[in-house]
């Protein structure tokens, strides 16, 4: 368990352009982590800022491409990030298979700077269970606006056809369950 606290964190750097002129990125965030009891309740607030030029695949500097698993889609390059989480760990000593469940609830959001865009909100219910090295985490998202929790439908020829975190053009409300087994040793 955390410690109580509020903590921040600040980040500044140079970007190195591909066939673009370079730019420059800041963030800086803010964390509250309360516990009472077996109750966690954390939340933060977060500034994002990416300057960059308009030579962009989009034609603008208010999206920038970022990429994950050999797949690139654009963020938006200026907005807040607020998010919340509440837990409850709930240990499990009359089960000799299972040492704790920790049932969670977060949400968070991009509200993003551009008028143009849709800002991009996500929710979470959840369980993270532990036995020994083994944590299995359950949980079912509901998001309009990020591409990994479902894009059934969207139109990626298009930047208003597809619900992301850049434009979210779409601005559709999608859910995906989730069920990730990890061992940690």
């Amino acid at each position: 368990m955390e410690k109580n606290g509020v903590y921040s964190s600040y980040t500044h750097g140079q970007l190195d352009g591909t066939g673009v002129d370079d730019g420059e990125h800041w963030a800086a965030s803010g964390h509250l982590v309360f516990n009472v009891d077996r109750f966690t309740l954390k939340a933060q607030l977060s500034r994002y800022e990416y300057r960059i030029d308009n030579a962009t695949p989009w034609g603008n500097d208010e999206l920038i491409p970022m990429g994950a698993y050999d797949f690139a889609w654009p963020i938006a390059t200026k907005a807040w990030l607020p998010a919340i989480t509440v837990s409850y760990l709930i240990n499990t000593d009359t089960l000799p298979w299972l040492d704790s469940v920790l049932p969670y609830l977060e949400w968070s959001s991009s509200e993003k700077d551009s008028g143009s865009f849709n800002d991009s909100q996500l929710f979470i219910a959840g369980a993270a269970w532990a036995s020994g090295g083994w944590y299995i985490y359950s949980d079912l998202a509901y998001s309009d606006g990020n591409t990994f929790i479902g894009n059934r439908g969207d139109d990626y020829s298009r930047l208003d056809g597809i619900g992301d975190l850049g434009a979210n053009g779409n601005n559709r409300w999608r859910y995906r369950f989730n069920l990730n087994l990890g061992y940690y040793f």
